[in-house]
């Protein structure tokens, strides 16, 4: 095996774990948000998605909360096609000249 020849397979890789990066929720909720006994730990892992969650199903406000999620997706969108336009540069298809 040749690295021409994974390039496809690692490329795929890369771009479904920047977005799994950036929807982590589970691992962090429970670690910190779990048992509500400490306060200032809530404030520690407080990433932007447990924000989002905490402003919608906390504090009900899911107008604000549904705004947010459209503001990940937007970002989650546009580092995508960068790593599709970088990709042309790098990932080796054997059908391509």
């Amino acid at each position: 095996m040749t690295l021409p020849l994974i390039s496809g397979t690692i490329f795929f890789t890369l771009i479904v774990n920047t977005i799994a990066s950036l929807q982590i929720f589970t691992e962090v909720y429970t670690m910190y948000f779990g048992n509500m006994e400490s306060s200032a730990a809530s404030s520690a892992g407080l990433f932007y998605n447990i924000y989002l969650f905490r402003q919608a199903f906390e504090f009900l406000r899911m107008g604000y909360a549904s705004a947010m999620a459209w503001v990940l997706f937007v970002i989650i969108l546009i580092l995508t096609v960068i790593q599709l336009r970088v990709s042309r540069r790098w990932v080796y298809y054997e059908g391509s000249s």
